[in-house]
């Protein structure tokens, strides 16, 4: 398990999955989560398909904003007592995220920055 408070929350969205050329359901979009704890980066992901069509990042990804500054730990206390107010989605891109943080992995391999900024049609950070 990862040690320490998270420095860096960031979500970013995808048209497409990053750096391949699969395409996703129209509508779709794919959602990287990368949480940041001193040294070590670990990333959840999960495909969305907005209800609307319509669909800002920054208020679905606000929900994250409970977890800034906590450890892995208080992270996982959090997602007990709040998850049942978040989407599905929300549910499994942060439990993906976790699960990596919990276990000290960095999964989904790093992609470069330039892949992130790059690629994705738009992005949220929270500075914690």
């Amino acid at each position: 398990m990862v040690n320490g408070r998270l420095s860096h929350i960031e979500l970013f969205a995808f048209d497409h999955e990053p750096s391949t050329d699969r395409h996703l359901r129209p509508g779709s979009l794919y959602l990287l989560l990368k949480l940041t704890c001193g040294e070590c980066a670990c990333y959840g992901q999960c495909v969305i398909l907005p209800d609307d069509g319509v669909f800002d990042l920054t208020k679905w990804g606000a929900y994250l904003r409970c977890i800034r500054h906590s450890t892995a730990q208080e992270i996982l206390q959090t997602v007990t007592l709040q998850e049942h107010e978040w989407t599905t989605g929300q549910r499994v891109l942060l439990h993906s995220a976790l699960s990596a943080l919990l276990q000290d992995t960095n999964t989904a391999a790093a992609l470069p920055l330039s892949v992130l900024f790059g690629e994705s049609v738009s992005y949220y950070s929270i500075l914690t």
